[in-house]
């Protein structure tokens, strides 16, 4: 055991329910991710609490306060000091998983040796006594100083017990810029396969927090290094991985192109890099030679894209909001770019206004283009004027959806409209009105349109 004051300053809340664990007569410490991130320096979301005391016990031990029981049958209690619901977990370790995610049974013990022994990575495998000091039984110091990503005992093990595991060291490398270490690495790929055991919900967890990290370069290098754990749970893009190479654009096989995508995208939005993901997921279902051109050609890739990623994203439980942003950017990833008013308020138009998921495909669309074998530094310039242009439009509040436009569908049934006439027409006048073919004007939209027949 390495035991060593690393000078963690936790929550008053936190320290006074070890010391009345402590005081009852019971061991208690913070244990997991609150004690790693700590020893970062990273924002410590929650402070998860092991101890020595059985369930009951802890119950006993905080029969004043407000409690809920949400996981008995694992050992952990909640209790609520204020607004913050504090876990607090008996020392234990599992029985087997038969169904590779869930330990069929618990067995409380009493050493906090034997309940860190069943943690899944080292680094999670530490525990902080309420003066900050770090117990450490497993190497995980030495692993957070050497940023090494490794499991608690035989890798294998670790894996076989829960198949997400696999995932979550890819995760973890990704948030933590952590090498993940031979073993452990040669184990993942071996039992890639069992991921089919996890939920679609907890994959699509892992996904997230992945594509939400901050280095995108690092997280580009994983999804080249792990395809094959990737095509597991995502098998659409196995297709991508053939040799089908873009000359006009690319030297890289299409999925790599696509990690390259992702790297480009530094801002720190897993929407965003999930859509770079997928952008070109539709082209090799579109591969063709186009004779006359003599070129391979990948035409309306961004619509089989489109189709093809909401799929995936329906299988993965993904919100019916997320999978609309993210269908949004594949759509319109590939439409031609013009640096002028009217295409961007068609684009604004397109996305129903919101300008924030605009200004997301500018930067697809500019990560995308960064990968192309004939970019030119120039080109930052252009898209740096796509948002220019969109402030403005923003800032004079200028028409380009049927709210903004200065008649509404009482106007045309004033001059005769019904039905779908009335539909037919606002559209017609939107769209002359972004085309700058007339003046969003009430009058003159109403003369314009009266001249048209529907």
């Amino acid at each position: 055991m390495v035991l060593e004051n690393k000078s963690i300053i936790l929550p008053r809340d936190v320290i006074s329910l070890l010391e009345k664990l402590e005081q009852a007569g019971y061991e208690a410490y913070v244990v997991g991710g609150a004690v790693r991130d700590s020893i970062l320096g990273r924002t410590v979301s929650d402070y998860d609490i092991t101890t020595s005391a059985t369930p009951e016990e802890t119950m006993r031990v905080f029969k004043s306060y407000k409690i809920v029981p949400t996981g008995l049958q694992h050992g952990t209690v909640t209790v609520m000091t204020g607004d913050e619901g504090r876990e607090i977990t008996t020392f234990r370790t599992d029985g087997d998983y038969s169904d590779g995610r869930h330990p069929d049974s618990v067995v409380f013990v009493k050493s906090l040796k034997e309940d860190l022994a069943r943690r899944d990575f080292t680094i999670n495998a530490l525990a902080c006594d309420k003066s900050g000091n770090v117990i450490d039984y497993y190497g995980g110091l030495e692993d957070l100083k050497n940023k090494i990503i490794k499991c608690v005992g035989t890798p294998t093990h670790r894996f076989q017990e829960d198949s997400l595991r696999i995932l979550r060291a890819l995760r973890f490398s990704a948030q933590l810029g952590f090498k993940i270490e031979k073993k452990t690495s040669e184990a993942m790929l071996e039992l890639k396969e069992t991921l089919d055991r996890v939920s679609r919900e907890r994959v699509r967890v892992e996904i997230n927090k992945m594509m939400g990290c901050a280095d995108s370069t690092n997280l580009s290098f994983l999804l080249k290094e792990y395809r094959d754990i990737m095509t597991v749970i995502i098998p659409e893009l196995i297709p991508c991985m053939q040799p089908i190479k873009e000359i006009s654009y690319h030297d890289s096989e299409i999925y790599e192109h696509l990690c390259n995508v992702v790297k480009n995208i530094e801002m720190q939005d897993y929407i965003l890099r999930i859509a770079a993901y997928f952008h070109d997921i539709g082209k090799p279902s579109t591969f063709a030679y186009d004779e006359e051109k003599k070129k391979i050609t990948f035409y309306n890739h961004d619509i089989k894209g489109a189709e093809i990623a909401y799929n995936i994203l329906r299988r993965l439980k993904y919100s019916k909001e997320e999978i609309e942003e993210i269908i949004l950017l594949i759509r319109y990833h590939n439409d031609p770019t013009r640096v002028n008013t009217k295409w961007v308020k068609r684009k604004l138009t397109k996305f129903n206004g919101d300008e924030q998921r605009l200004r997301k495909l500018f930067v697809l669309k500019l990560a995308d283009v960064r990968d192309h074998k004939f970019f030119k530094t120039w080109q930052y310039s252009k898209f740096n004027q796509l948002n220019d242009i969109l402030d403005q439009i923003l800032n004079e509040d200028q028409c380009f959806t049927l709210k903004k436009l200065a008649v509404n569908g009482y106007d045309m049934m004033q001059i005769g409209l019904e039905g779908e006439q009335i539909g037919k027409a606002l559209n017609f006048l939107l769209k002359a009105v972004i085309d700058e073919q007339i003046e969003n004007d009430h009058n003159k939209l109403i003369d314009f349109i009266k001249k048209k027949k529907f």
